[in-house]
């Protein structure tokens, strides 16, 4: 099916489950070719929003429920499936807010995955760096690390990124994500051990976000840890936590099932 939202033209059902990926911002989907190219368990599906990449033409959005009034009717085609959701930085608040939208309409991923993000509770007073002019928002970046540094010695070639970067921090800053109900589908929380902006205890925190089991794991790298050397560990990682919870789940509705004595033995 052709969509401007996915790359490729994904089929609306996959033999696989699948992970819809949400990029930093500024970022786009092209952050998570690299998932693409390597052989998985998961059916790796970027995310590509308004503003960026062959979508620069189109205004990027500046607040969270107006993305998510674009998202939802998007991707609900391809839900059919089994579907996590994973969000890196700030797409890790997009991943979040739509989970709890998708829930809300009956629709529970698999497991939810945020990256190098702090959540709402425990992220204190949120920055405006939104208002800050190109420079200051191009010092921002490169203590972030992640983004081309070609792109920020060039004045030209960061005024054609800065709307989408401006606009994502903006929904991101002006987001309200500590009011509203809690998640039920499991929680896992990465973090890069040299990140600054989100230590283990902060990952930890996602816990609270949740009825359902949470993790947290530490990879090595900075805060674009999950594009660096760690990507393959990763994503090894994300594809095992959803077979398990996949497995878990089916032997669940097995042992539900009337008449079944799945634990008898026979001799």
């Amino acid at each position: 099916m052709i969509t401007p939202w996915l790359l490729g033209d994904p089929p609306l059902v996959s033999d696989r489950p699948r992970l819809f990926c949400f990029p930093h911002a500024g970022g786009g989907a092209s952050a998570f070719s690299p998932w693409l190219r390597r052989g998985s368990r998961l059916d790796v599906q970027p995310v590509r929003l308004p503003g960026r990449e062959s979508r620069i033409a189109e205004p990027p959005v500046r607040s969270m429920d107006a993305l998510l009034d674009l998202l939802v009717p998007a991707l609900v085609p391809f839900l059919d499936g089994s579907f996590s959701l994973l969000g890196h930085s700030a797409g890790a608040a997009v991943a979040f807010a739509l989970a709890r939208r998708l829930e809300e309409n009956g629709r529970v991923p698999v497991r939810l995955f945020v990256s190098g993000c702090a959540p709402p509770s425990s992220r204190g007073r949120a920055r405006s760096i939104h208002r800050l002019t190109a420079e200051e928002i191009a010092g921002v970046l490169r203590g972030l690390g992640g983004t081309p540094q070609a792109v920020l010695d060039d004045p030209d070639a960061l005024a054609l990124f800065l709307p989408a970067i401006r606009a994502d921090f903006e929904l991101y800053e002006t987001w309200h994500g500590d009011s509203g109900a809690l998640l039920s589908c499991p929680v896992s929380a990465y973090y890069g051990t040299a990140d600054p902006g989100c230590d283990a205890e902060q990952a930890r925190a996602w816990g609270s976000v949740t009825t359902g089991s949470s993790t947290c794991r530490g990879f090595p790298g900075g805060h674009h840890f999950l594009f660096g050397s760690s990507s393959g560990d990763v994503l090894r990682s994300v594809a095992e936590e959803v077979g398990h919870e996949l497995s878990t789940r089916s032997r669940v509705e097995r042992d539900r099932r009337p008449g079944c004595r799945c634990g008898d033995r026979k001799d």
